[in-house]
């Protein structure tokens, strides 16, 4: 029972929360400095606090949704393998397994800090409303989701106490929004017919819409970041971070890429992990980011 909880909470996925370390990563040599061993220990433990409370927030809502989704699961070739669509553990169980998740989430906030309470409540809230409402609402599903991902980079912010340029907050906007629209992209090209297993909103989407509007976000992903490297204050006045643009822009396009030619988008939270090219992109983008601030702020 206990392993068919840990498959329903998906470990696989909780990669999706280390964007709450964004804000660390970009107050580096201003808020924070590697002179200060002390200082950065501190901050770290409190960005892998911030982490821990989404994890347990984000299984909570995991098992909620399966809750609520098993009976159509039931009927998805990939999905019917979820422990609750097979029946493995009962409803009731993951009910209760969801609650406790909830309660350890928001008891580690309480310890913590109560600013990071009222991100993981709002976040509890917008997933709430998805599960029962949002998500069959045509948009309004993937902006949902797209989200998440800001509540989580706010709530990072809040954990180290450091304030954190707006532009910051529009770039993860719209890249979650371009993933967002990247899975339901992958859904409409390999979900199956059977009007029983699409999502509700599948019947809105066309392949040709998501196509265009995943690459209208692309580009306003990567004009927003380019417009927060020019006009943050916060960053080197030499325009330096301009050496990060190349590896966002390769970034977006290759995750697009993956997405069109192998459908890779279904399951963002893997996809870094497939493609190693991509990973090291990531690696790169940060250690050039951390050279430019370390040099030049």
């Amino acid at each position: 029972m206990l392993i068919d909880v840990l498959i329903t909470i998906r470990p696989y996925q909780w990669a999706k929360n280390f964007v709450v370390f964004i804000p660390l990563i970009f107050s580096f040599n201003e808020f924070w400095d590697l002179s200060s061993y002390s200082h950065v220990v501190q901050l770290l433990i409190d960005a892998s606090i911030c982490f821990l409370t989404f994890i347990l927030a984000s299984a909570s809502t995991y098992l909620l949704n399966d809750v609520l989704d098993a009976k159509k699961d039931r009927l998805h070739p990939d999905k019917k393998n979820r422990p609750l669509a097979k029946e493995s553990i009962s409803p009731v169980i993951a009910l209760f397994a969801c609650s406790v998740f909830m309660l350890c989430s928001i008891t580690v906030a309480i310890a913590f800090s109560t600013d990071i309470l009222f991100y993981i409540v709002v976040y509890f809230f917008l997933i709430m409303l998805y599960s029962f409402l949002l998500r069959k609402i045509f948009v309004i599903d993937v902006l949902c989701i797209s989200s998440g991902f800001v509540i989580r980079v706010m709530a990072g912010a809040i954990a180290i106490n450091v304030p954190v340029s707006l532009w910051l907050y529009v770039c993860m906007g719209f890249g979650a929004l371009f993933i967002s629209l990247a899975k339901r992209f992958s859904e409409a090209i390999s979900a199956p017919d059977s009007i029983e297993t699409r999502r509700k909103t599948m019947h809105y989407y066309g392949i040709k819409f998501l196509g265009l509007a995943m690459t209208a976000v692309l580009l306003i992903s990567l004009i927003s970041y380019c417009l927060y490297i020019f006009t943050a204050n916060n960053l080197p006045a030499n325009n330096s971070m301009i050496l990060t643009i190349p590896f966002v822009a390769f970034g977006l396009f290759r995750y697009q890429s993956l997405v069109r030619s192998k459908g890779f988008g279904e399951r963002p939270e893997l996809i870094f992990f497939e493609d190693k090219i991509l990973l090291a992109n990531v690696f790169l983008w940060m250690f050039v980011v951390f050279g430019v601030l370390y040099a030049f702020r």
